[in-house]
């Protein structure tokens, strides 16, 4: 039975929130989780007709819960296989039948209420009452067509970014490729802009993301009022913009371009009584009848935008001159280039401590583990910079088992022979492609032994979307690694409905809430009352909370309020380099 089995009691027809006029602590929570998750999420009652819908379900669908009240999911959707050569069934009657979850079999595709054709995962699962009956079922969807190897499969994968609607980078490389082949065919020329912010990373961690987020529309906005209607403009990741600028000479350009640079500079955002400024430098390329593709053009922003950086924040415009920065800048960013900062040990260790919250989280000191890469020209930059690199060139086992191997390592050299006994604990990020790999589980094993590294010691940090994923091997890997000792936290947890059953099932130690969330508790009351929640289902299930993003005292007060085990944060301390942390003897060392 799963810990859901209380969420719902119908009598009547009616949930029991509807029949009773007070709503219990617990049903309160649920439904508070429930309306906050980022997943939709379907009740249905006893009989399979749908009872509720939350807001991201009423999105997707495009109809109200109200209205939904009372029909079957089949009336309201019809999912197929990805291939769209089948039609997928839910198996709701199954279910209430059974008393048994049923995941879907693979990934299934559906039509949006936008129209947008998705890929969906998802799972159906009994909900009890009080005496342990079947009440209904819960159905699950995760919209998953952003993974990289379903949005390939599907006709037409997202073209939009969520948070700014401006094309997505896959969408702006089509529309380039289209601008070089008229380049080519018509002797026309366009021009590429790369739009690289200021200050942007630590503006995310100093106030959190959703302040971020306010940047990056505010940053859309101005991009949008000073370009044609015409340009095409994207976000291609993170705080990375580019605008293709089409029929357009090279002095046009430039105008559009220092016009961008002078409005950017003088956006102000306040936050409290502070106000943030973000600046910006741009990289300018040229696309004529001898350009060719679509990765050399951008190569070629990317490096102008470095020199315009370089040069104190202004436009500049690729040149002869940079061609050998270019290939550089290519050849980084390849598998070659990964492997090459592995042999020259260009990627550093950092450690951010994780403090308790609550005097019987004490026992052990804390840490997350992060690393960093030197790039060839010197400048120390963040996962951020690399990981999607290493993704789209397949390198992540790879990199994953160079970390695991470094900070092994060193938690040999820093504890020596004391620690088996110290009560230090070490998280260390893993890719979800990592553990899908057969032979990560034994070099794991391997490397602990050889290096006498106790298992207790290492908490390894897996995505929500990987734990949650349940992939026969992802699964096998954390049961596997548990059984041997060690610990595994799931990062970024979202109040994502039917997850607290799995993250018992796979037995997690500790859930990571996400950042976004904890960044506004001080603000907002749903992002405190879905801390609560989260933390009050945790409980249920025994595991262990953490919190992201406590940025500042207050937030870590209501963290406390919370009853949250754990935060970090730059109130609690700011990640550190390895080397600092033994200059400065912070590492703590068993005697």
């Amino acid at each position: 039975m799963t810990n859901l089995k209380r969420l719902f009691d119908y009598q009547d027809g009616k949930p029991l929130a509807a029949a009773v006029p007070r709503q219990s602590e617990f049903v309160a929570a649920m439904r508070l989780v429930l309306g906050q998750a980022a997943n939709a999420a379907l009740l249905t009652d006893r009989k399979g007709a749908l009872a509720y819908l939350n807001r991201a379900a009423e999105d997707l669908l495009g109809v109200s819960s109200a209205d939904a009240q009372g029909r079957q999911f089949a009336d309201l959707l019809k999912l197929a296989t990805l291939d769209k050569r089948k039609t997928v069934e839910l198996p709701v009657a199954a279910v209430l039948s059974d008393g048994r979850t049923v995941e879907f079999p693979s990934y299934a595709t559906m039509r949006a209420s936008d129209g947008r054709l998705i890929a969906v995962q998802g799972s159906v699962s009994p909900v009890f009452n009080e005496a342990g009956r079947t009440a209904g079922a819960l159905i699950q969807l995760f919209d998953v067509s952003r993974l990289g190897t379903i949005a390939d499969q599907l006709e037409d994968p997202a073209a939009e970014d969520y948070l700014t609607g401006l094309v997505t980078r896959q969408e702006f490389e089509k529309r380039v490729e289209r601008a070089l082949r008229r380049a080519s065919a018509q002797k026309v020329n366009h021009i590429l802009c790369y739009v690289g912010l200021e200050r942007f990373r630590r503006i995310s961690e100093t106030f959190g993301a959703k302040f971020a987020d306010e940047v990056l529309q505010g940053v859309t906005f101005t991009l949008r009022a000073r370009t044609r209607e015409r340009d095409t403009i994207a976000r291609l990741r993170g705080d990375e913009f580019a605008v293709l600028l089409e029929s357009c000479t090279l002095a046009d350009g430039l105008k559009i371009a220092d016009e961008l640079l002078e409005a950017l500079g003088a956006l102000n955002f306040k936050i409290g009584s502070e106000t943030v400024k973000v600046g910006a430098s741009i990289g300018l390329a040229q696309i004529d009848h001898t350009s060719e593709h679509f990765s050399d053009v951008l190569a070629e922003t990317d490096v102008a935008c470095d020199r315009a950086r370089q040069n104190g924040n202004r436009v500049e415009v690729f040149g002869e001159d940079d061609l050998e920065s270019t290939r550089e800048k290519q050849d980084e960013k390849n598998a070659a280039g990964f492997a090459k900062a592995m042999e020259e040990n260009r990627f550093e260790l950092f450690l951010q401590p994780i403090q308790p919250l609550k005097a019987g989280d004490g026992r052990f000191e804390f840490f997350e583990v992060f690393t960093k890469m030197k790039t060839i020209a010197g400048e120390m930059v963040g996962p951020s910079y690399f990981i999607s690199d290493a993704e789209r060139h397949h390198v992540m086992p790879v990199l994953d088992r160079h970390i695991v191997s470094l900070a092994f390592e060193a938690y040999r050299e820093i504890y020596g022979e004391g620690a088996a006994n110290n009560p230090v604990v070490w998280a260390i990020n893993i890719s979800g492609t990592s553990l899908r790999d057969g032979d990560f589980i034994e070099f794991i094993r391997q490397k602990s032994r050889a290096l006498e590294v106790p298992p207790q010691a290492i908490c390894f940090d897996i995505a929500e979307t990987t734990a949650l994923s349940r992939s026969s091997r992802a699964v096998q890997f954390i049961r596997s690694l548990k059984a041997d000792g060690f610990r595994f936290s799931v990062d970024d947890f979202g109040p994502a409905m039917g997850s607290f059953a799995v993250l018992k099932a796979l037995g997690i130690d500790y859930v990571k809430i996400d950042g976004a969330v904890v960044s506004e508790i001080s603000r907002d009351r749903v992002s405190r009352g879905t801390v609560k929640a989260i933390q009050y289902l945790c409980n249920i299930i025994g595991v262990k909370t953490i919190a992201e993003s406590a940025e500042s005292d207050e937030i870590v007060e209501m963290l406390r309020e919370c009853r949250v085990n754990f935060a970090q944060g730059y109130a609690l301390g700011a990640p550190i380099s390895l080397a600092a942390y033994r200059k400065l003897g912070l590492l703590s060392v068993a005697s």
